[in-house]
């Protein structure tokens, strides 16, 4: 399943209104295959609070209300504007 990682550009001034950060992005890669938090924190070597942390964050983000949701949004590329991931801005 791919996961896009999308922004929305702000008027002429080309500045994202919310764009994923590499750790997010490996997150939300592992929680669509359903990896458990426990799960994720080992495989990416941080604390269950932090991979909650960046969870919460990418819900910020996307202005969605649960992790479920976040997984729908990022898989749905109807939902975005513009497609890229971080290392294609740079």
């Amino acid at each position: 399943m791919k996961i896009h990682y999308f922004y929305h550009w702000q008027g002429n001034d080309h500045k994202s209104k919310f764009l994923l950060t590499h750790r997010e992005r490996e997150v939300f890669e592992l929680l669509v295959q359903d990896k458990t938090t426990r799960d994720i924190a080992g495989q990416l070597f941080i604390s269950e609070k932090t991979v909650r942390n960046h969870i919460l964050n990418v819900m910020q983000k996307l202005n969605v209300k649960d992790r479920s949701q976040a997984v729908v949004e990022l898989i749905e590329p109807s939902n975005a504007l513009a497609f890229c991931t971080v290392s294609s801005l740079l």
